[in-house]
């Protein structure tokens, strides 16, 4: 009974481990996944292109659909989310998270990633003013009151 009773303990303790090691290693693997796929375009691209311009082109586009791609990820938007706040339609955000790289210049690339810089920027703006602002007001009300 009690060789029974160490043995699920031990099971249990075994049981937490693996489950606080299971999110570090998606982690660890998702990270190594994006290192891997940069280091493949880079080379994909290098082989593309006929200059070291449009290869430098090629690389600047794929990091940038990249970096696009995880932050919509991140957010959680559906694609017609996502075309409704970066003032697109669906299949052009289809095209961008599908990675056709062809479709898209590198300016409209960076338009896209400047209107989400700005998006995160003013959602900071807004969580900074819920959580200060009453606090900014109790502090001029407490000022400008004449003693």
């Amino acid at each position: 009974m009690k060789k029974r009773k160490s043995e699920q303990v031990e099971l249990q303790r075994l049981t937490k481990k693996l489950q606080k090691a299971i999110p570090e290693a998606r982690s660890s693997l998702r990270r190594g996944l994006k290192q891997l796929r940069g280091a493949l375009i880079s080379d994909v691209g290098n082989d593309l292109a006929d200059t070291p311009e449009q290869a430098a082109n090629l690389r600047a586009r794929s990091t940038l659909m990249q970096r696009i791609r995880d932050v919509l990820e991140k957010k959680k938007w559906t694609r017609a989310e996502a075309a409704a706040q970066l003032g697109g339609t669906r299949s052009r955000i289809n095209d961008l998270i599908s990675g056709r790289m062809s479709r898209f210049s590198l300016e409209e690339l960076r338009s896209l990633r400047g209107k989400l810089r700005r998006m995160s920027t003013d959602d900071i703006r807004e969580k900074q003013d819920r959580d200060i602002g009453p606090i900014v007001k109790k502090v001029r009300a407490h000022v400008e009151t004449p003693r």
